[in-house]
């Protein structure tokens, strides 16, 4: 399966501050998408102050379902990929269902993101 990731991030101002595209190890739509806001994620771990709230949003509700359950301490998909788990623990990530409609310019990125040889990823 061929698949595309991407993402961006977004200020408290709505402008935005990073932005990723590239293809993905995921081997399913399922896992692309987890794989997806877990880089997101990650980036925003290793560069911003920790006091920062950083709000996700994915047209992934059972994503936003399993990460309330592992935080509760509940047994749950995440768990299979323990890197993630370390990221969905920190409490300055949140992460909200979002219409699709809403996520065009992501869809976009993850779309041209399965054609690219690597990671494509930028601080603005």
């Amino acid at each position: 399966m061929k698949s595309g990731m991407g993402g961006i991030l977004l200020n408290d101002k709505d402008e935005i501050i990073f932005v990723f595209s590239g293809k993905c190890n995921s081997s399913s739509p399922v896992e692309a998408e987890l794989e997806a806001i877990f880089f997101l994620a990650n980036a925003a771990l290793s560069h911003l102050d920790h006091t920062s709230k950083v709000v996700i949003c994915t047209d992934y509700a059972l994503a936003v379902q399993s990460l309330s359950k592992l935080r509760a301490g509940q047994d749950d998909f995440f768990r299979r990929k323990t890197e993630w788990v370390d990221s969905a623990s920190k409490k300055m990530i949140q992460l909200y269902y979002t219409p699709r409609d809403n996520l065009a310019m992501v869809d976009e990125l993850a779309k041209k993101g399965r054609e690219r040889h690597n990671i494509l990823q930028s601080w603005v």
